[in-house]
């Protein structure tokens, strides 16, 4: 697809489209015998409360066969990307987690529930490396450096709770619906010219 005839929406995979948070800290519950909230964390890492030794046992668990694809899509978000899907070109861009099995499960995953293949999606842990017109991210420090290597694109912070007590200066969307009728206003099609 040449240059400048598709606008570009990144869309962030966990706790954006996928729901990560409640297996994770159903996992941490068990490792450290606590019974974690998760508005317990005041950080955006979860993994951040544990010890090194918890976190082996914690990613251990996460790297078991069927963990990724067995997660539940974040209400109204395949809705969402199929309509958007229709407006511009989406992809998901994702954190690789040390799995052998994470990035098989995870293109599987992808393609289940949200039809995305292998061409649109990208395993990075540094997103700014990726350009697009937006980004939808969970992760503030993610959507800042984006946001500073992209001054052309739209950073978008997708509220949770391990952020909604953060600062941010740009846009924060709750809700998948606010998301499709952003980018619908935007007046760009999938291979349309601006």
């Amino acid at each position: 697809m040449p240059v400048g005839t598709s606008r570009i929406l990144l869309v962030d995979v966990d706790e954006v489209l996928a729901s990560l948070q409640d297996p994770v800290l159903d996992i941490i519950r068990k490792v450290t015998d606590k019974d974690w909230a998760l508005t317990d964390f005041k950080v955006w890492d979860l993994f951040s409360v544990l010890t090194d030794s918890q976190r082996v046992l914690v990613f251990k668990e996460m790297a078991r066969p069927g963990f990724c694809l067995g997660l539940k899509p974040i209400p109204g978000a395949p809705e969402a990307i199929n309509k958007l899907q229709g407006i511009v070109e989406v992809f998901a861009v994702t954190n690789p987690h040390d799995s052998v099995l994470w990035v098989s499960e995870r293109y599987e995953w992808l393609s289940q529930h949200y039809g995305l293949d292998k061409d649109h999606v990208a395993f990075l842990s540094s997103k700014y490396l990726i350009s697009g017109d937006w980004l939808i991210e969970d992760n503030l420090d993610q959507l800042r450096r984006w946001s500073k290597s992209n001054p052309g694109g739209v950073p978008i912070l997708w509220n949770t709770v391990n952020n909604n007590h953060m600062s941010w200066e740009g846009i924060r969307v709750y809700n998948w619906d606010v998301v499709v009728a952003m980018v619908s206003e935007s007046g760009c099609y999938a291979g349309t010219p601006l």
